[in-house]
């Protein structure tokens, strides 16, 4: 795996890496592609974000332009495309959306949800080298929030 000496680059780079493996790890897996689990009003749920997932996020937003889309009217992720069907970030979402496993999705097995466990510990410890201070994962809806007043790059370790 590659090094780098910016620790931000490091930390989207390992990201990266650990969620090229969740993806792998959930090959067998099928989603219906229905986008209802992108519904958060209708839900009551929506991904929690550690500080580096944000980051990721963030400079995708900062490529399409660097301006977060609107609120969606039907409560959607606002990361949605028009028609609230397909992620406009599906490459960079939240290890919460690539691993959220709703009843019309096939393939979610005993074996699966205990690989996921053990990712959700290597996501930790990543999120916990990146920023020692973030204390914890939290709802994307915060992250945006603070991205509106202070810019989608908010809280961006340099």
């Amino acid at each position: 795996m590659r090094r780098f000496a910016d620790p931000t680059r490091q930390a989207l780079a390992d990201l990266a890496a650990l969620f090229a493996r969740v993806d792998r790890a959930h090959g067998g897996f099928s989603c219906p592609n229905r986008a209802r689990c992108c519904q958060f009003a209708q839900t009551g749920r929506e991904p929690y974000l550690w500080h580096v997932e944000w980051q990721a996020l963030a400079r995708r937003v900062a490529e399409l332009g660097g301006r977060l889309p609107p609120p969606r009217p039907d409560g959607g992720c606002r990361f949605l495309d028009g028609e609230g069907r397909r992620c406009t970030v599906y490459d960079v979402r939240p290890f919460g959306c690539r691993t959220y496993g709703c009843e019309l999705a096939e393939g979610l097995t005993r074996s699966l949800r205990e690989q996921v466990r053990g990712f959700t510990r290597e996501l930790t410890a990543l999120a916990e080298r990146f920023d020692p201070e973030d204390g914890g994962p939290r709802p994307l809806s915060r992250w945006v929030s603070e991205a509106a007043v202070h810019g989608p790059r908010a809280g961006e370790v340099r």
